[in-house]
């Protein structure tokens, strides 16, 4: 079971953006690859708005997962004893003079505004379009023992990996050795870029590849640096 305290949650647009993006793909992935992992994901201290939200994101959701979602109303300090066991349920639930919760959780430490990322798209990226329904790469040459290293924006869902040929005309990744994982679906837009690097391990063309195949309309905007070092 996986309980959320939603206390302190206040409506900001950008919630709309998490459900369809991040928190949708985690669904989906948690329902392809690890459908008994979790029993039920339980919803506390829930704000008014949230009725709003759900009704948002419920489509969105696998059916399994979405079965397991339980939203519980104001009478919830009663109505998850019914769902769990109170020796694990967090001690700051308990109201003044009460000791019916009883294990001792911290509560999560509030990340402040100043250490957000603030620093944008870089000045020196250059940037790759990418129809609906289509893939698209961008190559660079590097000898074994470089190292390869990116940073990418999109502005919308997207899929990613990083592929090794011999052959530098090669652009079909299907027929590539592929030297990174690949990610089918990352929630877009990406406020903060995605970097990462690896050691090339042999000489010749590595393609940093995007695919936008699951968009109808939308084309993919990347702004991206894929630079080698000899470090």
């Amino acid at each position: 079971m996986y309980i959320m305290d939603l206390d302190g949650l206040h409506y900001d647009k950008n919630l709309i953006s998490l459900l369809n993006g991040a928190l949708a793909s985690i669904s989906a992935f948690m329902s392809e690859h690890y459908v008994e992992m979790v029993h039920s994901f339980v919803l506390v201290n829930v704000p008014t708005f949230i009725s709003f939200l759900w009704n948002i994101a419920k489509p969105l959701l696998p059916h399994r997962t979405r079965n397991k979602v339980i939203i519980l109303d104001s009478d919830w300090r009663n109505e998850i004893l019914k769902l769990a066991d109170p020796e694990v349920l967090p001690a700051f639930w308990n109201l003044p003079g009460e000791d019916l919760f009883k294990a001792d959780i911290k509560r999560a430490v509030p990340f402040e505004k100043d250490g957000y990322y603030k620093d944008g798209i870089p000045k020196d990226s250059q940037l790759l379009y990418v129809k609906a329904a289509s893939v698209g790469s961008v190559a660079v040459e590097a000898e074994e023992g470089q190292k390869l290293s990116w940073e990418f924006s999109a502005d919308g869902n997207f899929a990613y990996g990083i592929y090794f040929s011999e052959d530098p005309k090669l652009e079909n990744v299907d027929l590539m050795t592929a030297v990174y994982p690949r990610f089918n679906k990352v929630p877009g837009p990406t406020y903060v870029p995605l970097s990462d690097f690896i050691i090339c391990p042999r000489t010749g063309t590595y393609r940093l590849w995007f695919s936008n195949q699951h968009a109808w309309i939308h084309t993919l905007k990347v702004h991206y640096k894929l630079e080698t070092s000899n470090e």
